[in-house]
């Protein structure tokens, strides 16, 4: 993968999440100090002011790199004159020297080192803390299904598992109902056609797709993933369907409009098309699948005839070996 700093998947999600937290800070000014809804320079205040009144204070800038290009939100730096800071300095402060900035007025004389409070800021933690739940987009595991080599099958069940348990959500088995429904009313769902089962199943779906966010979108790519691997065509285009409605219901907003593009070519297409590398192969024990050295596995590959067919369990054969 590319370095962070030049990732543009990594970007893009950074700009995913500062939209996403304007939305839902303005479908609840109430979180606001200021209790309406906010234009970027009044979410920049509203953040810093998480930290202190002071970290407020000066020119504005941090955001808009966040909103435009996807700079890190983690990491940025207020720097205020220290004449210029109307209360005290926050916790994690620094005083720092350094050059003066701007022009001189007509007749002025600037020094040319002033002192500065250098005030470090992390705008993921503050937006948390003004409106919990937001720092979940910025390492969805939607960003990582992006990429074209996918995890491991158990590592996308174990993150399925963990996306289901944050929504609130189970699927339990139809055996799991026996004994929590009446007879009769168990009886009707073992008896469900396939096309009523599909019809079950995509009604759950609905709730994921019509309200996206961090998890949901995450957990409809991961079920997608899941079934592409598994090879359950069926399931794998609900998933689909379903994950394709929620990424467009996600870039109706305007906000989110400028970033509509890239978002569909690195993040949705590849989910839809199945644009992926299968995964590392990985061990399953079987009482079917006894152990045998990789020598004797590939002498049998060659006294077959599949010389150029490579086994899940076979490395690379040396041809010049087994002459």
């Amino acid at each position: 993968m590319a370095r962070t700093a030049d990732n543009p998947i990594k970007r893009l999600g950074r700009q995913v999440w500062i939209r996403a937290l304007r939305i839902n800070l303005s479908m609840n000014p109430e979180l606001s100090s200021s209790g309406r809804a906010l234009k970027w320079a009044g979410l920049e205040r509203e953040l810093l002011m998480v930290y202190s009144d002071s970290a407020s204070q000066g020119r504005l800038q941090g955001v808009r790199g966040v909103v435009k290009h996807g700079n890190d939100p983690r990491r940025l730096v207020r720097r205020i004159a220290q004449s210029e800071l109307g209360s005290a300095p926050p916790a994690g402060a620094k005083q720092v020297v350094r050059g003066v900035s701007g022009r001189s007025a007509p007749g002025e004389t600037k020094p040319e080192k002033s002192v500065y409070w250098e005030i470090p800021i992390d705008l993921v933690e503050a937006g948390e803390k003004l409106c919990p739940g937001s720092a979940s987009w910025e390492n969805a595991y939607l960003w990582r299904l992006a990429y074209p080599a996918l995890p491991s099958l158990e590592d996308i069940r174990s993150k399925i598992a963990e996306l289901k348990a944050r929504l609130e959500l189970c699927s339990p088995s139809l055996d799991e109902y026996r004994g929590l429904l009446p007879e009769a009313k168990f009886a009707a769902l073992s008896r469900l056609s396939h096309a009523q089962l599909v019809k079950r199943y995509v009604l759950s779906l609905k709730p994921l797709a019509k309200h996206p966010t961090a998890d949901s979108l995450s957990l409809l790519a991961a079920l997608v993933a899941e079934c592409y691997v598994t090879d359950q065509e069926v399931l794998l285009q609900l998933h689909r369907d379903a994950f394709h409605k929620a990424v467009e219901i996600l870039l109706l907003h305007p906000l989110m409009a400028d970033i509509a593009a890239p978002f569909r070519d690195w993040i949705s297409l590849p989910v839809l098309t199945g644009a992926w590398q299968f995964p590392a192969v990985y061990h399953v024990s079987s009482l079917m699948e006894p152990f045998i050295p990789f020598e004797a596995w590939a002498k049998m590959l060659h006294k077959s005839g599949h010389i150029g067919l490579q086994s899940c369990c076979s490395p690379p054969i040396d041809q010049h070996r087994l002459k």
